[in-house]
């Protein structure tokens, strides 16, 4: 493997239970790997996630995200939307699932912010997605986030004390009110502290931003 001469950072502003971050998270890993084989393999890219609760007032039990979503949207608007997002996933390299159930996770970011300790934040993020988006599994359980976090090499012990105590609660509310002063919509990418970008871009428009900022 080369040797990285330049590093990428990645400010992910986002939320487990939106879709489209993790479309976005998707899309913008196959640009990533789409960079590298085409001879970029001295770049380094470091993922940073900020958190943005979609629904802060949640509670932890959720409820069934077809039944919310139409809570939302409307049982016709659903028909449309769901198959639309699906179908995006699918093309982008996820089998998503709107089964299970959406729940609150405020815990999830708590968690993010214990494996971003450690450099597990990417890991932990990817997996967080996949449990959710194509599992159905429920994030704002514990359980589920303490094993999310050991099958990505952190420790099961750790996460268990972490997620019971309230450790780190301060830190996502400071982190959460900071960025809500400037982001109003999620997945948001800030790259090297400068170029910005909303929303779950195509793969391509992502590797063409990848390459702008990777010459600078």
């Amino acid at each position: 493997m080369a040797p990285k001469s330049k590093t990428v950072t990645i400010d992910m502003t986002s939320d487990i239970a939106c879709p489209w971050c993790a479309i976005g998270r998707q899309r913008l890993g196959n640009a990533i790997e789409a960079f590298k084989a085409a001879g970029h393999d001295d770049v380094e890219f470091v993922f940073n996630y900020l958190p943005f609760q979609l629904y802060p007032n949640m509670d932890k039990k959720g409820m069934p995200k077809l039944k919310h979503l139409a809570a939302k949207v409307g049982d016709e608007q659903v028909q449309k939307m769901v198959p639309y997002t699906e179908e995006a996933a699918r093309l982008a390299g996820l089998k998503m699932t709107h089964k299970g159930i959406v729940s609150n996770t405020f815990d999830a970011h708590r968690l993010l912010l214990l494996a971003e300790q450690h450099g597990l934040q990417d890991k932990v993020a990817i997996e967080l997605y996949s449990l959710y988006h194509e599992k159905g599994r429920n994030v704002g359980e514990i359980d589920v986030l303490v094993s999310a976090y050991a099958r990505v090499g952190g420790d099961r012990a750790a996460a268990q004390a972490f997620l019971k105590s309230d450790e780190g609660s301060d830190e996502i509310r400071r982190r959460e009110a900071g960025v809500r002063r400037k982001v109003k919509t999620v997945p948001h990418f800030v790259f090297n502290g400068k170029t910005e970008i909303s929303g779950a871009q195509e793969t391509d428009d992502f590797l063409r931003l990848i390459e702008r900022v990777a010459s600078k």
